[in-house]
């Protein structure tokens, strides 16, 4: 065939494919019946649009309405469910009847499902639903719609959390040590340090107590560990600033045992002999003889209860996530219950015999933004936990995480003081559970003014950790070590300029003491 006819045949053929797309879409009327991963988009309509928790009612209606090329009459209803916060309510085949009840010349499928069951999974504000299932020739199809959940009177509670995970001892941020200048404003990029974290929980606490709501202040594990202020052993700035702060209740991290049992018990100790009794809450630890049994009674406990000013009562917990055994290999003798079947009559303990309200979990097990994580497997497998308050995985939930058949609320601040978690909850004592929340992520960065006082107590350190760096012959804080003339880049999964520096020192400082190791020398590559 000849270029010119070959083109001119293309163009017939290229506007022969757009007309049939056009007119396809047209008679599907707009869209594709079909997505690409085969489920096929229907329209969905939940009646009330708009859902009081407080209704009596006993019945909600969902309309399916499927694209022409599709009958709804194929639904098989007994596959039908909605999709709400993790969990799902099965339509009740017997009310399912096809009509064309938006009177728009197609066919709908009406279903209903429990009211009651569904009310109960709901949160107040735009709840979002999933509705899906099977048709008897094959195939899926699946739609959302929102509706807008209400209670009206003004007998519900709000109390606030707030919390840090993952600080690793992180008192000036994270980020460079002479960069950062919390008592000024726009001339650094360092986010955390304890004075731009107390601003922020100071701010908060004086927010709420002014509209007579109660906060609460937590921190999830792997406090200690991570900086030059880990060698101020003999009165942890981490405890001082709970203390300072007024934490309600903290838990362990695995990597609160780096140095083992005897280590922490020394870090508490030494805690405590400076006037710090920060409310430690281990539930699932198991101290076994260990040096942390020699603590003054209190200081761990396996659980805390607190009644709120406003009469909401609040049973604590604390947990080190499942992977700690792997992940605080010194931790011995000192082991960890993971067994759900424990966990549960922890939580089971707090309602029966202590009559809480509410079960608030300060775990160090971990979530993922996507829903994934231990902390999602807790609250699927155990009932009766109201709320997580995670760390672990180091991950920032600017949204939470809702799981399992409680609608157990997960959230996490992500790591080094970079955020501070404010979690707002709204409880019914009608309902005996909470129904409804907001969480916003505070960012620790310099558009805060950090806490002069904080930063005072920071800076009285100063002079302790460099006097331990003298001892041990190396530079002040603050010294630089090193310099260079050009930018030192960093990117993800490729070779840079820092990457470079990184692994080069890894491989010299393994080289200069490798006489004291097992491996041979020279050693030729660092990663």
């Amino acid at each position: 065939m000849e270029i010119r006819k070959w083109r001119v045949f293309m163009k017939k053929s290229i506007t022969t494919l757009v007309f049939f797309t056009v007119f396809f879409a047209l008679f599907t009327g707009g869209h594709f019946a079909q997505a690409s991963d085969g489920v096929i988009a229907s329209v969905v309509d939940v009646n009330p649009g708009n859902l009081n928790l407080k209704s009596r009612g006993d019945l909600v209606t969902v309309y399916i309405e499927l694209p022409e090329l599709f009958d709804v009459a194929d639904i098989d209803a007994e596959t039908v469910v909605l999709r709400v916060n993790g969990n799902e309510i099965a339509a009740e085949p017997k009310w399912s009847k096809v009509g064309d009840y938006d009177v728009d010349g197609i066919p709908d499928l009406m279903v209903k499902s429990d009211r009651q069951v569904l009310q109960s999974h709901l949160f107040l504000g735009d709840q979002t639903l999933t509705i899906s299932g099977e048709l008897t020739g094959g195939g899926t199809f699946t739609g959302t719609d929102t509706i807008k959940v209400i209670l009206p009177g003004e007998d519900h509670l709000q109390f606030t959390i707030l919390q840090t995970s993952d600080v690793h001892n992180h008192a000036s941020g994270y980020g460079p040590f002479i960069d950062y200048t919390p008592l000024a404003l726009g001339d650094d990029g360092i986010r955390g340090g304890f004075a731009r974290l107390a601003t922020l929980i100071g701010m908060v606490r004086q927010q709420q107590a002014a509209a007579n709501i109660p906060s609460l202040l937590f921190d999830s594990g792997d406090f200690f560990m991570g900086t030059a202020y880990d060698l101020a052993a003999d009165n942890p700035i981490i405890l001082q600033f709970f203390k300072a702060m007024g934490y309600d209740a903290v838990t362990l991290g695995n990597h609160e045992f780096d140095w083992g049992p005897q280590g922490l018990a020394l870090l508490l100790g030494n805690g405590l002999a400076n006037g710090v009794s920060v409310p430690i809450v281990a539930s699932n630890m198991v101290s076994n003889g260990s040096a942390l049994d020699y603590l003054p009674e209190g200081v761990i406990a396996n659980k805390k209860v607190m009644t709120l000013p406003n009469g909401v009562k609040i049973g604590i917990l604390g947990l080190v996530g499942p992977d700690s055994d792997s992940k605080a290999p010194v931790a011995p003798p000192v082991t960890f219950n993971h067994d759900f079947d424990f966990i549960q009559n922890c939580v089971n303990d707090l309602r029966n015999n202590d009559g809480v309200d509410l079960v608030v979990v300060l775990s160090h097990g971990g979530v993922e933004n996507s829903g994934y994580g231990d902390d999602a497997d807790l609250a699927r497998n155990v009932s009766g936990i109201n709320i997580i308050a995670s760390g672990h995985f180091h991950t920032a939930t600017h949204a939470a995480v809702v799981a399992g058949a409680s609608k157990t609320i997960i959230f996490s601040p992500g790591e080094y003081g970079e955020f501070l978690s404010r979690l707002d909850v709204i409880y019914s004592p009608d309902l005996n559970r909470v129904v409804g929340y907001e969480l916003n992520l505070l960012e620790a960065d310099d558009t805060v003014p950090g806490n002069p006082g904080i930063q005072a107590m920071v800076e009285s350190y100063h002079a302790g950790i460099n006097a331990s760096l003298t001892a041990a012959g190396l530079p002040q804080l603050g010294d630089p070590i090193s310099s260079t003339s050009f930018d030192l880049q960093l990117s993800a999964f490729e070779v840079t300029g820092l990457g470079s520096l990184c692994a080069d020192a890894v491989r010299n400082v393994s080289n200069a003491v490798a006489p004291f190791n097992s491996f041979a020398s020279p050693i030729d590559i660092g990663i």
